[in-house]
C-alpha cells in the first residue's frame, strides 16, 4: 500500500479559478428552488450564506480532491473546527489509524443534537489536536461516516471538502446515510474548519507549495494497490 502526498486542502485560488476538481464528488440539489420542500437549504445555498457567494448548484463548489487522510503541517492544536449546519442528531471528530494497522479510535470533537433539523448552528466550536495521519468522521444513527470511502458502506464517498476565498478556512460536508436512502445532498452536518496562520513547519514534498499559500495541512489518498 502506498501513500501519495497531494496539493494542500485550502490553496483558494488555485481551486476557486476552475470551480470543480477532476473526479468530484456528485452533490445533489433536491430541495427549493429545485421543489416544492423548501425546509432544507441545498449544501451551496448554505455555503452562499456563509461567504456570500452567488453559487447556483452543489456541482459548481470548489471541490478539493482527494480528500480522504489528513495530515497537520503544523503540528498539534492547529486547527478550529465548527459546526455550521446539522441534521437532529450528528456527532463530528476524527479517527486514526488510516491504514488498517489497528483497531480504529474515534476521538469526538463535538455532539450536535439539534432540535430544528436543518437549521444553522452555533455554539459548536473545539481545536482539534491529531497528530500523524487522520480523517474525519460522522457518527449519525448509530453508523460512522468515514472521510475514506474504503471504510464506508458499499465504498461510497460521504464526506466532501469544499476550499473558500479565505485560504485558511475550508468545509467538510456529509452525508449521513447510505446512497441507496439518501438524497445525496451532503448537507447533514457541515463543519468550517479553520487553519491557524503562523503554524506551518514546511517539509520537503510540501516546499513548492509555500509560494501560493499553503494552509497548514495536506490531504493524502491511501491506495491500495501495492506497488
Amino acid at each position: 500500500m502506498k501513500s501519495v502526498k497531494l496539493v494542500a486542502v485550502a490553496i483558494a485560488a488555485t481551486v476557486l479559478a476552475i470551480g470543480t476538481v477532476a473526479n468530484a464528488t456528485t452533490i445533489n440539489d433536491p430541495w427549493a428552488p429545485y421543489s416544492a420542500d423548501s425546509s432544507e437549504q441545498n449544501l451551496y445555498q448554505i455555503y452562499n450564506s456563509l461567504y456570500g457567494t452567488s453559487y447556483a448548484s452543489g456541482s459548481a463548489l470548489p471541490q478539493v480532491s482527494p480528500d480522504e487522510i489528513f495530515n497537520l503541517l503544523g503540528g498539534a492544536g492547529v486547527v478550529q473546527a465548527e459546526a455550521r449546519y446539522a441534521g437532529l442528531g450528528q456527532q463530528f471528530g476524527f479517527y486514526q489509524p488510516t491504514d488498517g494497522s489497528g483497531p480504529i479510535t474515534y476521538t469526538q470533537v463535538f455532539d450536535v443534537q439539534n432540535p430544528n433539523s436543518g437549521s444553522p448552528l452555533a455554539g459548536f466550536s473545539q481545536v482539534i489536536s491529531p497528530t500523524g495521519d487522520f480523517g474525519f468522521y460522522d457518527l449519525a444513527g448509530g453508523v460512522y461516516w468515514h472521510s475514506q470511502a474504503g471504510l464506508n458502506p458499499n465504498q461510497e464517498d460521504h464526506m466532501v471538502t469544499l476550499a473558500t476565498a479565505d485560504p485558511n478556512v475550508f468545509l467538510l460536508a456529509f452525508e449521513d446515510l447510505p446512497f441507496a436512502l439518501s438524497d445525496q445532498d451532503y448537507n447533514d452536518l457541515v463543519v468550517q474548519l479553520t487553519v491557524r496562520p503562523g503554524n506551518i513547519v514546511p517539509e520537503p514534498t510540501s516546499m513548492a507549495l509555500l509560494g501560493i499559500g499553503l494552509a497548514g495541512m495536506v490531504v493524502r489518498k491511501m491506495r491500495g494497490k501495492a506497488k
